[in-house]
């Protein structure tokens, strides 16, 4: 985990646009509801419960007609699992339906500080004797989870990248 944190951080630092556009991209699918497979499963994320989706993609609209003939959604809308927040008000982010984890995800990267800002933050000069600046400090109201979904999603674009130049 301590190579990943080093990883993402140094991304931050050189090459930031690349970082803002992945986030970018992301939170868009997220919203626009076509963010597919693989989710964040099995990080242990524990997440705010989704109220209501921000999610404007397939399921909100209608499904097209051609030559008289109505196409169908290939995946009928999920029905919200009635899941009961812990006393910290966080719920699994496992135990989500699909359209919950899209809405999740775009809402705790909307909680995350700028690119420009993070960048900013890791390259604080330090005296010396204190420690590095890390990213989780720059924010403490940021959930865990949060930042989490910033190293998963830049951890899988990367392979994703990788996969294609193999290919």
């Amino acid at each position: 985990m301590y190579f990943f944190a080093d990883y993402r951080q140094y991304e931050i630092i050189q090459n930031p646009q690349t970082v803002d556009l992945l986030v970018s991209l992301a939170y868009s699918s997220a919203v626009d509801g076509v963010m597919d497979d693989p989710f964040p499963i099995g990080m242990g994320l524990w997440v705010p419960l989704p109220t209501s989706s921000p999610t404007i993609g397939p399921q909100s609209q209608p499904c097209p007609s051609f030559a008289g003939f109505q196409l169908q959604q290939a995946n009928p809308p999920e029905i919200p699992k009635d899941l009961q927040p812990g006393s910290d008000g966080l719920v699994d982010f496992d135990e989500l339906t699909l359209d919950q984890m899209r809405s999740c995800i775009a809402t705790l990267i909307n909680t995350l500080p700028s690119v420009a800002d993070m960048k900013k933050h890791l390259e604080q000069k330090v005296k010396a004797g204190k420690r590095k600046a890390k990213l989780q400090d720059i924010d403490p109201d940021v959930l865990p989870a949060a930042w989490s979904i910033l190293r998963w999603y830049k951890l899988f674009s990367a392979i994703q990248a990788d996969l294609q130049n193999i290919i």
